[in-house]
């Protein structure tokens, strides 16, 4: 071990003493360019989008502030998910809380959304009043006969975390 650190120490010396004579071994015209002291046409651009030449900059402008495609309110959570067409859709979920306990999710109602932000469905998981469910949450792609082989309804897969009691918790897939 003793020999391994007596090895790194002389390559880190080494490694600083090539580092710090580097700059005596460069060309100075090298060193110029490293330290930002070349002036070429290109150097004089100015700060208002046009080049030295007067033309204007090939460099794109700063993007405005628009307005958002969609915007949404009063939900708990939101996330993506995949589309059964690859596209990138979009969920919002609104929870009620468990009437016997005020620390648990009594359900949850979710919307799903496509990637031309239409709403597609929506469809609402409820939890018997005896069951602490601490997370309910859609995830993975949307299909349309993966788990039934009607194809004019769409699929999700929904992760629900359940407490069976103190330190023991289960989860399921519905």
């Amino acid at each position: 071990m003793r020999k391994f650190r007596i090895f790194l120490a002389f390559v880190a010396i080494a490694t600083l003493g090539f580092a710090a004579n580097a700059a005596l071994w460069l060309p100075a015209a090298t060193v110029a360019k490293l330290k930002g002291e070349v002036n070429h046409p290109f150097s004089a651009l100015r700060q208002d989008n046009a080049s030295a030449f007067g033309t204007p900059s090939l460099a794109a402008p700063l993007a405005t502030n628009g307005t958002p495609d969609m915007s949404l309110s009063g939900i708990g959570g939101w996330g993506t998910l995949e589309g059964p067409d690859g596209t990138t859709w979009f969920y919002s979920q609104t929870f009620t809380m468990n009437p016997t306990n005020k620390w648990y999710y009594g359900g949850s109602t979710i919307t799903i959304y496509n990637d031309f932000n239409e709403k597609v469905w929506e469809f609402t998981i409820e939890i018997p009043n005896e069951t602490l469910v601490n997370q309910i949450q859609p995830f993975g792609k949307i299909t349309r006969s993966f788990f039934e082989r009607n194809t004019s309804s769409y699929e999700v897969m929904v992760y629900v975390h359940r407490i069976v009691n103190a330190g023991v918790a289960t989860a399921d897939i519905q």
